[in-house]
């Protein structure tokens, strides 16, 4: 079961959503709903990303960003000095 709405957009988009629409081979209404389910799932992967980082932080699973940045930088220079023995 689905429901349906309506959407208002500006000319530009409406001409582009066309364009893609003939370019495509598909309607609005399947490249519209495409789209707004990938939206859905972006937001809520980055929604669990933020639960979880709440969950590191409340555990204590936290290093400073000096200690991230030193890690970080760590890993870079492994990577470099593996390139050059290539």
């Amino acid at each position: 079961m689905s429901d349906t709405f309506s959407v208002r957009l500006p000319k530009e988009q409406t001409r582009l959503l066309d364009k893609m629409a003939k370019e495509t081979d598909r309607s609005r209404n399947k490249i519209i709903a495409s789209a707004v389910a990938r939206m859905i799932e972006n937001y809520e992967y980055v929604s669990r990303m933020v639960e979880d980082s709440d969950a590191d932080i409340a555990a204590g699973r936290v290093v400073s960003n000096e200690e991230a940045m030193r890690r970080t930088q760590a890993v870079i220079d492994r990577a470099v000095a593996a390139r050059k023995k290539v």
